[in-house]
């Protein structure tokens, strides 16, 4: 009979014609090429829906799986129950001692009992899951020479694990011992430890920590995984074991730096990802991991080209902003090329910022100035950028990067103009000294500035510096008078500008544009936040007019307005 004819909708006594057909050359007993076909179309009318009418052929379908021997009839027989044993418990029962049979029985095969258990804990009545818990703490004991029956079990532990705290204590022990066996088998070790931490995440009153013997364990089997395995046990393992000195952090990344040189480029790149990991909590680490670190990387990024991205973005770049120096490479991977995706150039220009010192730095500046000129609109920002960073970060870079964004603004395009103006006020914030040789050349810049970040800079430049800008009550008026085509973030910077100006220039012309952005602000800003702070600095401003020094003074006042720059803005 065709799948067509099979996998179409019967009616009951159709059926049951297939269900009773008979060999005559076999004294007339139910044929089994018979009960096949039948239970094929009961379970294709039951994926149809038709649950009621197949009810009927319960005892038919449990009798066959006590009493037939094919192992494909009796696969048919638990999708039966797997379908229907949920809405009808009893079905289940009258079937429960067969199935606990067969999975007890030493003669059974190891596939069937897979399926049966399988169906066990997919039924999920009380008495199976009871049968399934049972059978799996005897399966735990006697050490089934099965690996894909143990590894089944071990994984349906969380779900078939009874409330009774001292049965779930034995379990956690038994698969913490699976765990530091040494002779175990690697994909049981990690259905172990991936059950582990389920039966952990089920209880709020259980925290997992394997021990260091486990640990070393897991690091030992890694190699022998797949890549998908090794994946998921070194997720378990950031998961399942913390580390609790200095000791024990240096004592996993020398046995996982121990398998740096591995041929197989997924096992190095598990273990870089493991190192990565563990590596925050170190301080001092051995300068021989360091080294085997930045070999594996460099190697790896040469012989794995599709995953360059990937070992750039999640394992170097975490591990150059570590305290301590995981990573000691040449530049060279990291400068970017034409060809790069947005992506890539990304994570490049993060690296060479982070991996910049001083016998580099001329070289990554020259590679950011022609890509602040060379790259597309949005790179470019970002190359600039780049450049502010190393001037506000490293000392050493402060002279060459602002001669580098001087060049820039040379180069008299409208982009580059606008992200030296915004990294150059970084600079001035950092170093304020830096203010008398940079503004007097950037205020000839500042009709440039037409985005909203480069607008901010200018005001923040303006209000911070107004006796270096002769211009600069027009400059501040002319953002005024444009202010419903501003953005919010400029409607903020404005607002605060003007009232650090009036404060640094108390004149009656200051005093109109503070009130002319104060009520701009309160009576026509939309955003709640906004106007919440311009009540703020008025009510600020009339508590500083009322004669009363003591109040608040302008020092004061200026002090809340334009802090000291916080390290964590700079960086």
């Amino acid at each position: 009979m065709t799948d067509n004819q099979i996998y179409a909708t019967y009616s009951a006594s159709e059926i049951l014609k297939d269900l009773n057909y008979t060999d005559n050359s076999k004294m007339f007993k139910i044929a089994p090429s018979g009960r096949k076909v039948a239970l094929k179309k009961i379970i294709s009318n039951l994926n149809l829906g038709k649950y009621a009418e197949m009810l009927q052929f319960s005892s038919d379908v449990i009798n066959i799986l006590a009493t037939d021997d094919d192992i494909t009839t009796k696969y048919m027989c638990c999708e039966y129950l797997l379908i229907l044993g949920p809405v009808r418990p009893s079905l289940v029962n009258e079937a429960l001692p067969y199935l606990a049979d067969n999975l007890q029985n030493s003669r059974s095969d190891l596939e069937w009992k897979v399926m049966v258990f399988n169906t066990l804990v997919t039924i999920g009545t009380e008495d199976s899951i009871f049968e399934a818990f049972k059978y799996a703490l005897s399966l735990l004991n006697a050490k089934s020479s099965s690996i894909k029956l143990r590894r089944a079990v071990i994984k349906a532990l969380p779900r078939i694990l009874p409330e009774d705290s001292s049965k779930q204590t034995i379990t956690i022990n038994k698969l913490h011992h699976i765990i530091e066996s040494l002779d175990e088998n690697p994909s049981i070790i990690l259905a172990s430890l991936r059950s582990l931490i389920r039966i952990y995440r089920q209880s709020e009153n259980l925290h997992l920590k394997i021990s260091r013997r486990a640990c070393n364990n897991i690091i030992a089997v890694i190699p022998r995984l797949g890549e998908k395995d090794m994946a998921y046990m070194v997720d378990g393992l950031y998961l399942s074991y913390t580390v609790d000195s200095e000791e024990e952090v240096n004592e996993v990344l020398k046995r996982a730096s121990a398998y740096l040189d591995h041929p197989d480029n997924a096992v190095v790149l598990s273990f870089l990802q493991l190192i990565t990991y563990y590596s925050k909590y170190c301080e001092n680490c051995d300068p021989s991991i360091t080294s085997k670190v930045s070999s594996a990387i460099t190697a790896l990024m040469e012989k794995a080209t599709e995953k360059r991205f990937h070992i750039m973005s999640n394992i170097v770049l975490p591990l150059s902003q570590r305290k301590t120096t995981f990573v000691k490479m040449d530049i060279k991977p990291f400068f970017i090329n034409p060809s790069d995706l947005t992506g890539i150039k990304e994570v490049k220009l993060a690296l060479l910022h982070q991996l910049t010192d001083e016998s580099t730095m001329d070289k990554v500046l020259v590679a950011l100035k022609n890509y602040a000129i060379d790259l597309d609109m949005p790179m470019a920002g970002r190359a600039i950028h780049s450049i502010g960073q190393l001037a506000t970060n490293f000392l050493f870079a402060l002279e060459p990067s602002v001669k580098i964004l001087m060049e820039l603004l040379q180069t008299e395009v409208e982009y580059v103009i606008q992200g030296v103006i915004v990294a150059m006020r970084d600079i001035i914030r950092k170093y304020p000294q830096k203010a008398v040789t940079i503004v007097p050349i950037l205020i000839k810049y500042f009709a440039n500035a037409t985005e909203s970040e480069s607008i901010c800079a200018v005001l923040w430049i303006t209000a911070a510096y107004p006796e270096k800008v002769p211009n600069s009550l027009a400059i501040l008026n002319e953002i005024a008078y444009s202010y419903k085509q501003q953005t919010l973030k400029v409607h903020y910077m404005l607002l605060e500008s003007a009232v650090k100006f009036y404060v640094k220039n108390t004149t009656k012309e200051t005093e109109l544009l503070c009130l002319h952005v104060l009520k701009l602000t309160i009576d026509g800003s939309p955003n709640p936040d906004l106007r919440d702070r311009g009540f703020f600095y008025w009510n600020l401003l009339a508590a500083a007019h009322q004669g009363d020094e003591s109040l608040i003074s302008k020092g004061e006042l200026n002090e809340l307005i334009d802090p000291e720059l916080p390290e964590v803005i700079v960086k």
